[in-house]
């Protein structure tokens, strides 16, 4: 029965194991992208010389679109709370064509004007439903801008642009004391770490490898199996040999302590690690949340604002401040700001600080008109099976409990990509030991 499991385990090891080693070790190399891509570009990301107080955003966004070009515009700022970090500002790409002309806001302490007619019929339009609704629901956000206070009566900056916005935009990295930029940088542009990641999650085949990822998945998790089958002891004294490598052994036997030891060791987390691949590759992988915990995938409707007039009583920086009221403890916030359309809020998103990863967020929705909150979804009260979903990249990536976890997901990578290597060798050493044997009969039945 025994010669049957190794079958089983040496054969499948042999279809998915050059796959399961890129796994490994392009997983081990995505552990610490982080760390190492803000150590590599630390003027990126931090500032050299913090002050006292950093500018704030009605004066800042100004600076930063003075340094853009005419067909960017700002989609969303993210402000972080350690003072020493850069704010991330995420551009949109406007392609400029003669004769559409709309609206584009200066995030600073200006008005927002539309054309009379519009603006009439928009009041119009606004008092009615926010007589009979107040606020009502639509289906969709969009990430736009928007002005700072109407105070000053000042006209919005108008350009000519073309329709739809194209997908996609440079990061701009900005010092929050001076507005000067830092750092630019093109999402869409490949480098080693997108390379890696793309490797580690299709093997460069898109839809195709996701599959057969998908597929390697269930092979590993068999592997898994009959190498603990394998692994289990008769006895204590077998236990005890099966639970260290002996280094004083020969090559052949170092070797195969690395595979059989190591193994067993790294058996459970890679267990993890494969269960939580699987809403990756699988669609009923993500229904299987919601049916363990009872509950449906979130519908959040974009809130609708229904005002009265066009002035803006809160500006950017006001707006950041409301936000840091309601999450004051984190460690960040992502300012999406609308701006043509009026019925769109201001939406606030911060990772939640009450589960053990930041893989959770809370939104806030915030009318700029009333200059007060109208909506805020807590990460705690969505549906379990979102909140287990969210569970699933930190646990897979070894980030849910910060650097001890991560650098325990490194090392069992590290391990585990050794596996294919050494059970390869395990299995030459069989083979040549079998075909000694053989030949040793062989002779003894000739002589």
């Amino acid at each position: 029965m025994k010669n049957s499991w190794r079958n089983i385990h040496l054969y499948l090891s042999l279809v998915a194991g050059l796959i399961f080693f890129l796994e490994c070790l392009t997983g081990c190399l995505l552990v610490f992208e982080d760390e190492i891509t803000e150590f590599v570009h630390h003027d990126r990301f931090y500032v050299d010389q913090p002050q006292a107080e950093r500018l704030p955003l009605n004066r800042l966004l100004p600076l930063i679109e003075q340094q853009l070009t005419n067909r960017e515009k700002i989609a969303n700022l993210t402000v972080f709370a350690n003072t020493n970090k850069t704010i991330e500002v995420k551009l949109q790409k406007i392609q400029q064509e003669k004769g559409h002309v709309s609206s584009r806001e200066t995030l600073a302490e200006n008005s927002i004007t539309h054309k009379t007619g519009e603006a009439k019929l928009q009041k119009v339009q606004q008092e009615k439903v926010q007589q009979e609704t107040g606020y009502t629901a639509g289906q969709e956000t969009r990430a736009q801008e928007i002005g700072g206070k109407a105070s000053h009566g000042e006209e919005a900056r108008t350009e000519k642009l073309k329709g739809p916005r194209s997908p996609g935009g440079d990061i701009v990295y900005v010092d929050p004391y001076t507005g000067k930029l830092q750092g630019r940088v093109d999402p869409q542009a490949g480098n080693f770490f997108k390379t890696m990641l793309k490797l580690h999650q299709t093997l460069l085949l898109d839809t195709v490898g996701k599959t057969i990822l998908g597929i390697s998945t269930f092979i590993v998790l068999v592997i898994l199996f009959t190498g603990i089958v394998l692994w289990w002891p008769k006895n204590v004294n077998i236990l005890k040999n099966r639970l260290k490598v002996k280094i004083s052994g020969s090559w052949k036997r170092i070797n195969h302590d690395l595979h059989v030891v190591l193994g067993f060791y790294c058996s459970f987390f890679l267990l993890v690690f494969l269960v939580t691949s699987l809403p990756w590759s699988f669609k009923w992988a993500n229904e299987a949340l919601y049916s363990m915990t009872g509950s449906k995938p979130p519908v959040r409707a974009r809130v609708q604002l229904a005002t009265s007039d066009g002035k803006v009583s809160l500006n950017a920086e006001e707006i950041l401040l409301l936000a840091q009221s309601e999450l004051p403890d984190a460690p960040y916030w992502r300012l999406t700001l609308p701006g043509a359309k009026r019925s769109d809020p201001v939406q606030v998103t911060s990772p939640n600080t009450q589960v053990l990863h930041r893989n959770g967020f809370d939104q806030i929705a915030i009318d700029p008109y009333l200059g007060k909150i109208v909506k805020i979804d807590r990460h705690e009260l969505s549906p379990g099976g979102w909140q287990l979903r969210r569970y699933m990249k930190p646990v897979h990536t070894g980030a849910i409990g910060g650097l001890p976890t991560k650098i325990l997901a490194f090392v069992v990578c590290l391990i585990s990509a050794s596996f294919p290597v050494t059970g390869f060798v395990l299995w030459m050493n069989r083979t040549r030991k079998g075909k000694k044997k053989k030949k040793m009969n062989k002779l003894a039945v000739i002589a």
